[in-house]
Formats: structure tokens, C-alpha cells, sequence
């Protein structure tokens, strides 16, 4: 990797990747296969040597007694060669980085969502883009797409307009009172601090209008498994 000889346990890899099990396979004609000695090393062109390590830090642990601690940044190496690989491991990492999705903005988590098939990384990422106070910036519509920004826009001004015409009652002291938001705004200022509309309501116009997405993605995940 990179000009770099890692020596591996054959264990660490074998049963763990369909990949790793066809490479280490003995080939026809009984002679000796990749990966078993120096002389020939497996070549994994196009892979970074510090994904690599990271990997290897979940496969071959030092402390086997407990998870290696990962950043957000390594378990995505960890997610990416073993998605690349099919390896069991992947399983692992999506878990790790679905407990820190915090960590993670929201057009990532859509980008990452739909790169390596993770339908609930998506949701979340359009649930907050649409949810949050401040709309979706130039930087955000060209990391998600052009069609995601206006889907998420849509839902954004289709909850405005819902909280205007069913729950904004306009009072004397100049300002509205949401019953949506549960706050008082001024006239000029209809959002209050945080979220801007009621999640449950952001969540089930996310599943409406990203229905056929989310089920590919989900069926492409499913595949992993």
C-alpha cells in the first residue's frame, strides 16, 4: 500500500472479505498465491496507506479487549475500504458513525449516506437542512445537488407557509404568536432560535419526497449484508 509491506495474520482476513479470500486463494496450476510471502505482496493500487492503517486498527486491534478509538475521519476509512471489500467490519462502522452523526454536518451525512448506501444517514441530513433555522447555503446545494437543495427548500417553505395560515395569529403588540413554534416573533423575524418547524412534520415530508431514493439506497445497503 502506497510502497509500504504490511504483514498481516492471514486470519485477520480470510472469512472477513470475499475479496481478501479470492486473492489469497491458491491459484490453478498449485502455484504459490499473492499475499503469502515478501516476494509477492498483494499490490492495492489506488488505497491510502492511512485508510489502510485504520483499517487494520479495527481488524488486528492491539487490545483486544475493547474497540479501537476512532475518529469520525477514521471510522469513514474504516467504512470505505470495507465497503470497497465487502468486509463484516462494515457493519461495525456504520454503527460507530451513526451514534456520531452529530459530529457530522448534514450535507456530509447526505454525501456519505448515499456513497456508501446508508439510507438513515440521508434522512437525517435532509431532516435537518430542512428543519434548521438557517437555509441551505450555495456550499450545502452543491455538495448535496441541485435537485436535493430544492426538495429540501420545498419543505422548508411548505411548513412556513402550513405555519403561517394555521397557527401564526397576528396581536396587537405587533407581533405573531406560532403555534407551531410554541413562540413569539416579530414581524420581521418569524423563526425562533433552533430548530424552525416541527420535526415530526419535517420528517414525514422527507420520507414522502425521498421515498424512492431511501428505498434504493436501503436495497443497496441490504446487499452488503
Amino acid at each position: 500500500v502506497e510502497d509500504t509491506l504490511f504483514r498481516i495474520p492471514k486470519q485477520h482476513l480470510v472469512g472477513k472479505s470475499e475479496a481478501f479470500d479470492s486473492m489469497l486463494s491458491l491459484p490453478q496450476g498449485g502455484s504459490e498465491p499473492e499475499g503469502v510471502s515478501d516476494d509477492r505482496p498483494i499490490q492495492l493500487s489506488g488505497i491510502k496507506k492511512i485508510d489502510f492503517e485504520r483499517l487494520l486498527q479495527v481488524l488486528h486491534p492491539i487490545d483486544t479487549t475493547k474497540q479501537p478509538e476512532l475518529s469520525v475521519n477514521g471510522w469513514v476509512s474504516v467504512l470505505a475500504l470495507s465497503s470497497l471489500w465487502r468486509m463484516t467490519v462494515r457493519k461495525s462502522a456504520i454503527e460507530h458513525l451513526t451514534v456520531s452523526l452529530s459530529q457530522i454536518s448534514p450535507a456530509d451525512r447526505i454525501v456519505l449516506g448515499r456513497k456508501y448506501s446508508v439510507a438513515q444517514w440521508i434522512s437525517s441530513g435532509c431532516e435537518e437542512l430542512a428543519s434548521r433555522v438557517g437555509v441551505v447555503s450555495l456550499e450545502e446545494g452543491e455538495r448535496v445537488g441541485l435537485s436535493t437543495a430544492l426538495r429540501i427548500q420545498h419543505i422548508r417553505e411548505s411548513n412556513f407557509t402550513d405555519c403561517l395560515q394555521r397557527s401564526a395569529v397576528y396581536g396587537g403588540s405587533g407581533s405573531y404568536y406560532c403555534g407551531n413554534c410554541c413562540h413569539y416573533h416579530l414581524c420581521a423575524q418569524m423563526y425562533p432560535s433552533g430548530q424552525s418547524f416541527d420535526l415530526h412534520t419535517v420528517k414525514e415530508k422527507v420520507g414522502n419526497l425521498f421515498e424512492a431514493e431511501l428505498k434504493d439506497v436501503e436495497a443497496e445497503g441490504a446487499g452488503f449484508e
